[in-house]
């Protein structure tokens, strides 16, 4: 029977072994197979990137060269897009040659919004097709006009594409496109990094017609590692060579290659070589423009680690088999010795019961002394034990079992082999030794130590020392148990914070030191300095740029005051500086924004734009200003220039309406000038024809009545003449203070100068005043504004012969404004003309006797000087011009 359970044993033991050392076999597989992923997927990460980047840089350099041409299409016909097609191709064509010797680069070609494609550099005299019908990067990057990239196939060959959408002024021209051949791919890891590399794609990305066997391109082949797959040949591609080979190896394994490929993530196996080592074979998905996968990058290296691993595991079984074979021989003997020492242990146990009576007496005496040891140590705050000189634990305290997750009855009578690892339990007992060995020796050191249970670790500090028996000699130890745990991690968080601390510090100061070069860039190129000026001292400093604006050497002045600064001020805005900055910031605490001129050191007039805030202290007494100063001399000098032609412009419509207002002058002459002339005439023929008799009473009583009576009718025309003369007059006085008016008023005053004119044309005119609201204005100018308005509206009105002319004026209030419409029936503006009307010199009188500056200097006016808006719009077969001036 023994012989049996032995056998038993021995065979479980060896199946424990077994599977013991197939697991790590296949862990030390694992991880051999998962470092040679690794680096795999990592060179491949690395070549993605660098032709993303190449891509990046080619595709700038690509847009550059022809986005001029391109944008040149849309009005050419077949002949004009060769020459430009042309064109742009003798541009590209050298570095084409570059970029595909050096760099892989195949296809560079443009296509249009419609799909078209425009230029192949690799093919120029193929051009034209429609590409959206079998590209769908193609039509994805014209509907969306973004960039794409990702492997896909094409009429020729098939590539890693990156598109990029092409624009000018928000307009889209279409896109570029950059592709990288697979065999680059394939020779970048066979030459640059010596691992034999092939590129499997999937069939999907082939013509039906091609994917039978006996059609199939002699460029490809079936793959070895899934028949759903291509592979491109090559010189170390050869069928007979490598392909039947390699499918023979993997067939021979148990690894279903559809199944792991359709996972589309990275994974690697290894093969058995004919030679005496095995070649480990890494797959990486390869991305195409849809987000799928239909590539694989496979590349094939020797391992002569795993062999090992093979050899040693086989070996070791071996080993363990020999070993376990003379440990149950042993087992087996041992145990049939012991049945037969069973009787003779039989035999003494009768006399041990008579020595057991004895020692229950010697018990009792010692049950006192046990329980005060116990007492004593259960409530002692440290963890406790003691051992004998075999390593043998006697006794423990509460805290022990606390700290090590064990029991007394679990620890109490066995060693530290009996609950701890070998290699630990080694640990401990040597410790032990070197106490027993000598019993003076109070040892301390470091450990750490896990609970049994909860597997929490402690970091503790071990005291032990021996104790003697009657004789003087050793009889075991005790020790006692620190725990140092939060002690330890205490200070371990206290390095991690300080290094933490170093690191922020490093990666602050790098950050600071960049944008603060960034800053001085950008302050150069936006001629933007800034300053600080310590208002107790009076000393100033500038930044670099600061200097420049202001043209002093800082090697030369290093350092700066107050009177440096208002020495450059130009001497007309010394006083606006004073009252801006002392007055108006430092007193009345408001922004200060301010520009002024400045001459430089060199002797240059500048205009500059300084902003300004200070800081104030408990008191509300300042304590510095900082601020910026930017050089606006470039800005200044159009604005003036621009300033000086609105100037021009509007004197020259000034004099423009002068004379259409002296021609309304004349009009409204004629007739009073007419009557007085009539009256004089009629004095004068009264007189020739002797119709009174001056010598008589009577007679002169009635010739004094009719002269008086004349008198009086010329007196009455000549105050009209003299009203019509100070109507224009005032109409053209400069009046550079606003009034607070209603703006009916100016446009009463307007209609008394040009109502003539509209009746002697037959224009009906038409006023409702809705707006009560006073506004301030300049009167004058708004008048102008009106007087130029009516006068388009009568000259559209007796250009186009209409019938019934009528001019509509009316004012409201709308969204905090006052607004004046004026409202004709003159046939409106034609529609392409509506938004150039009020640009300078454009006219839409048929005659051309227009100028074309009234709207302009108009809308100058009312934009400018009033900060409102005119607009114009085609309503009821006319036009309706809308004045909108703010209410404050």
């Amino acid at each position: 029977m023994l012989k049996i359970y032995i056998t038993l044993a021995f065979i479980v033991v060896n199946i424990i072994f077994h599977s013991f050392t197939e697991s790590s076999k296949n862990n030390m597989i694992d991880k051999t197979l998962e470092t040679h992923e690794n680096r795999i997927v990592d060179n491949y990460k690395t070549l993605q990137y660098n032709e993303r980047k190449t891509a990046d840089v080619v595709s700038v350099y690509l847009i550059k060269s022809g986005i001029d041409i391109l944008s040149k299409l849309d009005n050419a016909d077949e002949n004009e897009k060769a020459v430009l097609r042309k064109e742009l191709y003798d541009k590209l064509k050298d570095r084409y040659q570059q970029l595909n010797t050096r760099w892989g680069i195949y296809q560079l070609q443009f296509t249009l919004p419609d799909g078209k494609n425009f230029l192949r550099m690799h093919k120029p005299e193929k051009f034209g097709d429609n590409l959206e019908e079998i590209r769908h990067s193609i039509k994805y990057v014209n509907e969306h006009k973004t960039i794409l990239r990702g492997l896909e196939g094409g009429k020729t060959t098939h590539g890693i594409r990156n598109l990029y959408p092409i624009f000018k002024d928000d307009k889209y021209l279409g896109l570029v496109e950059v592709s990288f051949t697979t065999v680059f791919i394939q020779d970048f890891f066979s030459q640059a990094k010596n691992i034999h590399t092939h590129v499997l794609l999937h069939k999907s990305l082939f013509k039906n017609e091609i994917w039978n066997k006996e059609n199939l391109n002699l460029q490809y082949e079936i793959s070895a590692e899934n028949e759903e797959y291509l592979l491109l040949l090559g010189k170390q591609h050869l069928k007979e060579i490598y392909i039947v080979p390699s499918r023979e190896r993997i067939l021979s394994t148990d690894i279903d290659m559809k199944k792991m490929m359709n996972k589309n993530r990275p994974f690697s196996i290894y093969i058995k070589n004919d030679v005496a080592h095995n070649d480990v074979v890494s797959f990486v998905p390869i991305l195409n423009t849809k987000g799928g996968v239909s590539a694989w990058l496979v590349s094939y290296e020797k391992d002569q680690f795993i062999e090992d691993i093979l050899n040693f595991t086989l070996i070791f079984r071996i080993f363990i088999f020999i070993l376990l074979c003379v440990i149950f021989y042993f087992v087996y003997k041992t145990l049939n010795e012991k049945n037969k020492l069973n009787a003779a242990v039989e035999e003494k146990t009768k006399e041990l019961n008579t020595n057991i009576i004895n020692l229950e007496k010697m018990n009792k005496e010692l049950f006192s002394q046990q329980l005060f040891t116990k007492t004593l140590m259960d409530n002692t705050p440290v963890p406790l034990f003691y051992k004998d000189t075999n390593g043998v634990y006697l006794g423990v305290n509460k805290e022990f079992e606390n700290i090590f997750g064990f029991t007394k009855e679990e620890i109490v009578g066995k060693s530290v082999y009996d609950i701890a690892p070998h290699e630990i339990a080694d640990k401990y007992h040597k410790e032990d030794l070197a106490v027993f060995n000598d019993p003076l020796l109070h040892q301390v050191y470091d450990f750490v130590v896990k609970h049994n249970k909860t597997g929490k670790t402690h970091d503790v500090v071990f005291h032990k020392r021996a104790y003697l028996d009657e004789d003087g000699k050793v009889a075991g130890l005790i020790g006692a148990v620190f725990d140092m745990t939060e002690k330890l991690q205490y200070k371990k968080r206290l390095l991690e914070y300080s290094n933490e601390l170093k690191y922020l510090n490093e990666t602050l100061e790098n950050q600071v030191k960049k944008r603060t070069a960034d800053l001085q860039n950008a302050q150069k190129l936006a001629k933007l300095g800034t300053w600080k000026l310590d208002i107790n001292s009076h000393t100033l400093k500038w930044c670099d740029e600061a200097y420049n604006i202001f043209e002093v050497d800082k090697r030369e002045k290093p350092t700066l005051t107050l009177t440096d600064f208002l020495d450059c001020i130009h001497i007309e805005d010394g006083l606006d500086f004073f009252n801006s900055y002392n007055k108006k910031h430092l007193m009345e605490h408001n922004t200060y924004i301010l520009v002024h001129k400045i001459v430089t050191k060199n002797g240059n007039l500048k205009y500059v734009e300084e902003r300004c805030e200070t800081k104030y202290d408990e008191n509300n007494n300042p304590i510095f200003s900082k601020g910026t100063v930017q050089d606006i001399t470039e800005q200044k000098v159009v604005e003036l220039e621009l300033q000086k032609k609105n100037e021009q412009l509007i004197q020259q419509a000034k004099l423009a309406q002068m004379g259409e207002l002296l021609s309304m002058i004349a009009h409204q002459w004629r007739q009073p000038l007419g009557s007085i002339g009539g009256a004089v005439a009629n004095i004068q023929n009264k007189l020739a024809l002797d119709k009174y008799d001056l010598s008589k009473k009577a007679d002169r009583l009635k010739f004094l009545e009719f002269l008086t009576s004349k008198l009086e009718n010329i007196t009455q025309y000549n105050g009209f003449l003299s009203k019509t003369i100070d109507d224009f007059r005032n109409f053209y006085k400069e009046n550079k203070e606003k009034q607070n008016m209603l703006i009916s008023e100016c446009i009463e005053s307007t209609i008394e100068i040009i109502l003539p004119s509209l009746k002697n044309h037959n224009i009906e005119l038409n006023t409702n005043y809705n707006s009560s609201q006073k506004i301030d204005i300049y009167p004058n100018e708004v008048m102008q504004v009106i007087l130029n308005l009516l006068k388009n509206s009568e000259d559209a009105l007796i250009e186009n012969n209409i019938t019934s002319k009528v001019i509509d004026i009316k004012t409201y209030e709308k969204n905090n404004s006052v607004i004046v419409s004026i409202k004709d029936n003159g046939g409106g503006v034609p529609k392409m003309s509506l938004n150039e009307i009020f640009e300078p010199y454009f006219s839409t009188k048929k005659n051309k006797n227009g100028t074309g500056l009234g709207l302009y200097m108009s809308k100058m006016i009312v934009e400018e000087h009033h900060g409102g808006k005119l607009e114009a719009t085609n309503s009821n077969n006319g036009l309706e011009v809308l004045i909108t001036i703010p209410k404050a």
